[in-house]
């Protein structure tokens, strides 16, 4: 799992917007569960990536799974929530 993130921080870094878009719903998955994923996400660093994409798309279908993620790491624990605040 861990090889997939590194390979997902790196999609999400493309300017393609669908490899963004796509990269995104599986950071989105991903984040669903247990805390160790939420865990991973954050260490991977592609977290800061998706609130920039977030915060300067017009895309809604970027948007989306962005927000997502944004979701799912903010109803972490208290670290994880002042990651997401720290950022934007």
């Amino acid at each position: 799992m861990k090889c997939f993130w590194g390979i997902v921080a790196q999609l999400i870094s493309f300017e393609d917007e669908s490899m963004q878009v796509g990269a995104s719903w599986s950071i989105a998955y991903l984040c669903e569960g247990d805390e160790s994923r939420l865990y991973d996400a954050l260490k991977s660093g592609c977290i800061p990536r998706v609130c920039k994409l977030f915060a300067n798309t017009k895309n809604k279908k970027l948007k989306g799974p962005c927000l997502r993620i944004i979701g799912n790491v903010s109803y972490g624990h208290r670290g994880e929530t002042k990651v997401i605040l720290l950022i934007f």
